[in-house]
């Protein structure tokens, strides 16, 4: 469930450009026998005028995470319960947040009929630094805010595959189907009714 939640927020952000754009993702995770129990996770973007939509599909939960300027709002389904969580706004003046160290390479592959370019994202932290490969389209745009843009720094365009190592499981998430078509408003409406609150103690056991 933590890497649900994760991957969620990665891609929210990611994707909160101003074209409107949808990308349906597969995730996939190995080495690790409990992540096969989540069976065949699907992701699919939308976003449009500096707002994203995540919405994430799995045989143990689901959830759908609304990212804008102001903050976010995510409403989950796992266990038979519903929650939701609500963030504020994060300033983007880059506190904390530590440049990545982005290395391009000259190797392309065809993603859901865009030509990919792969790239190295090393983001430094505390007793050592994350790799992350991403393969990103210049086809379309990366638009990012908020504090955790400053992750991605310097990306030329949109990733359509990311794969990244953990101690306990390698995830790959690579888009299936892209389109550029108009989305509508009604995707975006997210309501709480019949939603309970996540509280911090139960974010934690959902985080294990």
């Amino acid at each position: 469930m933590k890497k649900l939640i994760a991957i969620a927020a990665i891609f929210a952000i990611l994707s909160a450009g101003a074209q409107q754009q949808t990308i349906t993702y597969s995730m996939k995770m190995e080495n690790n026998p409990a992540a096969a129990m989540m069976g065949d996770v699907t992701i699919t973007l939308y976003a449009k005028n500096g707002k994203s939509l995540t919405d994430m599909r799995s045989q143990m939960a689901s959830s759908k995470t609304l990212v804008t300027d102001s903050g976010s709002l995510t409403l989950m389904t796992a266990m038979g319960q519903k929650f939701y969580m609500k963030a504020g706004g994060l300033p983007h003046n880059g506190a904390g947040i530590k440049t990545p160290d982005i290395r391009y390479t000259n190797e392309t592959k065809q993603i859901a009929g865009y030509t990919c370019t792969k790239a190295y994202l090393v983001v430094k932290k505390d007793g050592g630094a994350d790799t992350a490969v991403f393969w990103y389209t210049d086809k379309l745009p990366l638009v990012a805010f908020g504090k955790e843009a400053d992750l991605y720094k310097g990306l030329k365009g949109m990733p359509l595959e990311y794969t990244v190592n953990t101690p306990d499981v390698k995830l790959t998430v690579t888009a299936v189907n892209v389109s550029t078509a108009p989305i509508a408003d009604s995707v975006f409406a997210l309501s709480t009714q019949g939603y309970s609150k996540l509280d911090p103690a139960m974010l934690k056991q959902f985080q294990q």
